[in-house]
């Protein structure tokens, strides 16, 4: 745009400079015009005075009509011709009602004043007329009436010389090049500016618009370095940011929502392990006492009858069977235990150790190639010891249970940076199919066959993690393997 406004510039320069050299050009001709006619009037007031006008047309016809002067005319105030160049023109009258130059003083309209004309000649070539009013000045009151203003007027016309013939005949055609410059300045001007103004901005309105019904991936490519650019360049930026705080909101929704189905279910899960916990003090009562008689009477019968190895063989059985209801009376306890506030300080590991110690005893973990922490690693939680046990014991179980003989089962003790100590407990049995792993830690929930399991251990055990302020749950779970993540919360020095 800057070039086209040059360029406009440049054009309207040279116009008004060739438009003032024409003025000059009337200017000079102007004076030449009144001195010629000055000279004239002073050798007519000079002859009138001497009462000796013949000579004055005399003088007229000896001036070199050609050169510079085209033909000089004296008019009276009546419209009549007394003198001029050509004598054969004197006495011809022109009609001073209707002449402009005349109308001035013979209707009263104003001061005469001089008056200048350009004259088209049939060969196409111009001549300069200049028409002067004839004051009644002192020296003519002899023989005029001083009540008149003027006498007359003096019409002088001069020819131009060829280079300011050039200029007076161009003056059209400069008039119609400049108009044509100018209108094709404008129509350019207003092109640049609907191309490289109006239609940056009407996409940017339409873009906007769009943005309004949610669409925030369109941008604008920038047309140039200049205020629309940084406009657009603004406007894409900002696009930017709105994305950006977008994604952020939606995963803060997501993860928000998360929470609050996390929540929703640890509500749930609380209200369920309120009712049960009614149902399992009540049963934990009632199995217990006969569990222990019956328990007692295996024993003595044991005893008496140690020399019949098919009896002592049925007898433990019936002992085996005794311990698991045994176990299972535990759990419903400790499923209606509420949540204890008795927390120790205590390594960890070792807690881990004494877990399996007790855990080890039971036939399938035996047959399970177990791998523990290293006895030297020493961790301090602060939590609740024998919850600590409960939960490693109820993992190993769960592991022995889906895992085959010889299976690896290994517990893992790390400590983060958020000062929180992570026990993972890994298998490499089939895995939990996905549409489970959402209800293994609710009440009676199992996926073992009938008769080997009631679905309390990973509930009691989540349960006692939460006692403690920490947390239980299934960090990944394949095809080939399972890893339980419990959290447990360090101690603080």
């Amino acid at each position: 745009m800057i070039p086209v406004g040059i360029v406009v510039i440049v054009a309207v320069s040279l116009h008004i400079i060739l438009l003032s050299s024409q003025d000059d050009v009337m200017d000079r001709k102007l004076k030449e015009a009144g001195r010629v006619g000055g000279i004239i009037e002073a050798i007519m007031l000079y002859d009138m005075q001497r009462n000796q006008l013949h000579d004055f047309q005399t003088y007229l016809n000896l001036l070199p009509i050609g050169a510079d002067l085209a033909t000089i005319r004296i008019y009276d105030d009546q419209g009549y011709l007394r003198y001029a160049v050509n004598d054969s023109m004197v006495g011809q009258r022109v009609d001073h009602h209707r002449e402009p130059a005349c109308t001035v003083c013979h209707q009263g309209k104003g001061e005469a004043v001089k008056k200048r004309n350009l004259l088209l000649q049939p060969d196409g070539t111009h001549i300069f007329q200049a028409d002067f009013p004839l004051k009644n000045s002192p020296g003519c009151h002899s023989c005029h009436s001083s009540d008149k203003l003027y006498l007359g007027n003096i019409l002088t016309e001069l020819t131009f010389t060829p280079v300011e013939q050039r200029l007076i005949n161009r003056r059209s055609l400069m008039i119609y090049i400049g108009s044509f410059v100018m209108v094709t300045a404008i129509l350019i001007i207003w092109t640049l500016i609907q191309y490289q103004v109006v239609k940056p901005i009407r996409d940017l309105v339409q873009v906007i618009e769009k943005s309004k019904q949610g669409e925030l991936s369109n941008r604008l490519k920038p047309r140039r370095n200049d205020e629309v650019g940084f406009l657009v360049l603004s406007f894409n930026e900002m696009m930017d940011s709105l994305v950006e705080l977008r994604d952020n909101l939606e995963d803060q929704v997501k993860t928000r929502t998360e929470e609050l189905e996390s929540s929703r279910i640890q509500l749930s899960l609380r209200e369920n392990l309120a009712a049960l916990g009614r149902l399992a003090a009540g049963v934990a009562h009632e199995l217990g006492n006969p569990l222990t008689g019956i328990s007692s009477i295996v024993q003595l019968v044991k005893k008496r009858k140690k020399d019949d190895a098919f009896v002592v063989e049925q007898l433990d059985l019936v002992q085996t069977e005794i311990q698991r209801l045994a176990r299972l009376a535990r759990q419903m306890v400790d499923l209606a235990r509420p949540e204890s506030d008795s927390q120790s300080i205590f390594d960890v590991n070792v807690s881990i150790q004494k877990a399996f110690q007790i855990a080890r005893l039971d036939r399938k973990l035996k047959e399970r190639v177990i791998t523990l922490p290293p006895k030297d690693k020493f961790i301090l939680v602060q939590a609740n010891e024998d919850a600590i046990i409960q939960i490693v014991m109820n993992l190993l179980f769960n592991a022995a249970d889906v895992t085959q003989d010889k299976g690896n089962i290994s517990i893992d003790l790390q400590r983060t940076a958020n000062d929180t100590v992570e026990l993972r407990v890994v298998d490499d049995g089939s895995g939990i199919p996905d549409e489970l792993q959402k209800k293994i830690f609710d009440p009676f929930f199992t996926a073992k066959q009938q008769g080997e399991g009631v679905g309390l251990g990973l509930s009691v055990s989540h349960s006692l993690a939460r006692s403690f302020q920490g947390d239980l749950r299934l960090e990944s779970s394949t095809p080939s393997g399972s890893i339980f993540l419990l959290q447990i919360p360090v101690a603080k020095e």
